[in-house]
């Protein structure tokens, strides 16, 4: 019989040729065991992440479909349709707010508290 690296173990006693293989097959089983679970906590992050994409992409997607949309008050149609033909109206209106917007006197507390009171009330 020739003497090969693959078949070394028979010439060994029983003893020796034993114990080099269960300390290397429990060596090779701890391995195996952490590779897999390496793998398993990748596939897990990746799944996460699929799933974040997703759900994301779902909300884009039915915003996109329904689009954005506001709710007008009665008043505020009212209002449009009146006020807001006017072409002229609505450029005078706008170039209030924006000098409003400017001069920091659009978001005061006053009419902060204004547009929150008719919030609860509903008008």
């Amino acid at each position: 019989m020739e003497l090969r690296p693959d078949n070394h173990d028979r010439f060994k006693t029983p003893g020796q040729a034993g114990q080099k293989s269960t300390q290397q097959g429990l060596q090779d089983h701890s391995d195996a065991m952490s590779e897999t679970k390496a793998r398993a906590r990748t596939a897990m992050r990746r799944a996460a992440q699929a799933k974040s994409n997703a759900a994301e992409e779902m909300v884009f997607l039915r915003r996109k479909a329904h689009g954005d949309t506001i709710d007008l008050s009665e008043t505020a149609r009212a209002f449009t349709e009146t006020v807001l033909d006017d072409d002229q109206a609505r450029t005078e209106l706008v170039q209030q707010l924006k000098t409003a917007y400017q001069n920091g006197t659009l978001n005061t507390p006053e009419r902060i508290d204004q547009a929150a009171g008719k919030l609860i009330s509903g008008s």
